[in-house]
């Protein structure tokens, strides 16, 4: 079921003559059929499963879900936590947002400067260690400082906007965002001024 956590400002499905919503959920056949088929082939989460490592994408996320999540992975006794569809279908919708903005920028600059999810894997101790990857690094560019580093961010749910009607956007990051950016540009050697 998609939650809004935003009041839609106006619903276009109103002016709409010969269209009908399923149910308050707005769900349907369709949908059922879709998030069967994500299920079916999602199944897992993408990060790495080392219950030892951090990963900096939890940064910006829940810090319970993020403990949790270790926990469990630190305890075979513990079941796993799946993820739901409404959850895949929020990774799948930024994942090909993310595809798109690395393409451009792939295109644009050429792959000789454009680093498309670079990898960092940097340890903390003989135990520990934190991982993820930068969405893209630019190095070796006229325009950008060298290395220059990228990280896409996307909203978490499907929500409408009408601009023009009292709708908003954060576009502003966040401490976690920025703590994310910067531990990723630390690890590549950029700049942090």
């Amino acid at each position: 079921m998609v939650v809004f956590d935003k009041d839609i400002v106006e619903d276009p499905a109103q002016d709409l003559d010969g269209v009908s919503i399923p149910n308050a959920e707005r769900e349907g056949p369709i949908v059922e059929l879709l998030n069967a088929k994500l299920m079916e082939d999602k199944g897992g989460s993408y990060h790495q499963q080392d219950p030892r490592a951090g990963h900096w994408s939890a940064a910006n996320g829940c810090k319970r879900k993020s403990y949790l999540n270790y926990v469990h992975k630190l305890d075979d006794s513990l079941e796993e936590i799946k993820n739901d569809a409404s959850s895949y279908w929020t990774f799948s919708h930024g994942d090909l947002i993310h595809e798109f903005i690395q393409d451009m920028f792939v295109e644009a600059l050429g792959k000789e400067h454009v680093t498309v999810e670079e990898w960092i894997d940097a340890e903390i101790n003989d135990e520990y260690k934190i991982a993820g990857h930068a969405d893209l690094v630019i190095r070796g560019h006229e325009k950008f400082p060298d290395p220059f580093v990228i990280d896409i961010k996307t909203k978490s749910e499907f929500t409408y906007y009408n601009y023009g009607k009292g709708g908003h956007v954060r576009s502003t990051p966040s401490e976690d965002n920025l703590m994310q950016l910067n531990g990723y540009m630390n690890h590549v050697g950029a700049d942090l001024t």
